[in-house]
C-alpha cells in the first residue's frame, strides 16, 4: 500500500535515508533493521525517529560522502523559530551540491563512453549517480517549498 508523506517531512526523510545506505550501513550505524525504519517512516505508524537514530542516520550518509538529512532539517527548523521565516532556506548550498552531483554524473558518463560500449556495470553506476542528481534537486524544491499541509488522496476525487 501507498502511503503519501508530505514534502520535506521527516517521515520522507527516512525514506530519503534509507534510498541512500546499504541494510549493512543501516545496521552498522543504527543497530535497526531497514524494515523497522520502514515502519517509523509510514505517516499511519505512531511511532516517531529518535533524534539518536537521525544522527546515526546521517553519518551513515555522511560516511558515504552524501549530504545529512536530518541536521540539515534540524537546522531549518531552528532557523525558523529565531527568524521567524517558515522554514531556514540555504539555497545556494544545494545548488553547490547538486552542482557538483552533476559534474560528477558527467564524469561517470564521459568515463563509460571513452570506448564506445556501455556495459550493465557502467549503466548501473550512471544509474546511481543520476539518482543522486534527483534527490539533491528534490531536496532543493522541498526546501524552496513550504511542506504541503494536506494530505493527498490515495484516489483522486471525480469531478463533476
Amino acid at each position: 500500500m501507498t502511503h503519501h508523506r508530505r514534502a520535506g517531512s521527516v517521515n520522507q526523510r527516512i525514506i530519503d535515508a534509507l534510498h541512500g545506505l546499504s541494510n549493512e550501513a543501516i545496521e552498522g550505524h543504527t543497530g535497526k533493521t531497514r524494515n523497522l525504519f520502514y515502519k517509523v517512516a509510514s505517516p499511519t505508524n505512531d511511532m516517531a525517529l529518535s533524534l539518536v537514530d537521525a544522527a546515526a542516520l546521517d553519518a551513515a550518509l555522511i560516511g558515504q560522502g552524501k549530504d545529512p538529512l536530518f541536521a540539515n532539517l534540524f537546522a531549518d527548523l531552528v532557523g525558523s523559530f529565531t527568524t521567524g521565516s517558515p522554514r531556514g532556506i540555504d539555497l545556494e548550498r544545494g545548488l553547490r551540491r547538486l552542482s557538483i552531483e552533476g559534474g560528477e554524473l558527467n564524469a561517470v558518463i564521459d568515463k563509460a563512453m571513452e570506448d564506445g560500449v556501455l556495459k550493465l556495470g557502467e549503466r548501473r553506476e550512471i544509474a546511481s549517480e543520476a539518482q543522486d542528481v534527483i534527490d539533491v534537486a528534490t531536496r532543493i524544491r522541498d526546501t524552496a517549498e513550504p511542506p504541503h499541509e494536506i494530505d493527498v488522496p490515495a484516489k483522486p476525487k471525480e469531478v463533476a
